[in-house]
């Protein structure tokens, strides 16, 4: 499965598991996105703000990739080749609902490798 559609998917799960649980969370709008995504570019930078019914932010999907220098210049533990994270609120963070069991966004669900080569 090549990166764009593990990130298409992983929206689109992201979407459909916060719209499902409404009594506890923000019903969110229906959206899909997709966008390329070059492992062996220095920078990596996408955002994808999920709206809540009336069209308020709620939640922020980012994910943060590229070179260790571009990495470094940004204000959290970002880790190549791609991380994202789905954050509440309305901007980037390296803190991730995608995370399970108080477990670092760099393990959890939002961490793409590269396939090791033998």
């Amino acid at each position: 499965m090549s990166i764009l559609n593990v990130l298409r998917l992983s929206v689109l799960v992201i979407a459909s598991l916060v719209q499902g649980r409404a009594t506890a969370w923000p019903i969110v709008q229906p959206f899909a996105v997709r966008f390329p995504v070059d492992l062996t570019s220095t920078r990596v930078a996408i955002d994808v703000p999920i709206m809540n019914s009336t069209g308020r932010e709620v939640y922020h999907f980012a994910c943060r990739g590229g070179s260790d220098e571009y990495l470094g210049s940004l204000p959290g533990v970002w880790v190549a080749p791609l991380m994202c994270t789905l954050a509440e609120g309305q901007r980037a963070t390296e803190e991730s609902l995608l995370s399970e069991d108080d477990v670092a966004a760099w393990h959890s669900r939002g961490q793409f490798r590269t396939p090791v080569q033998r």
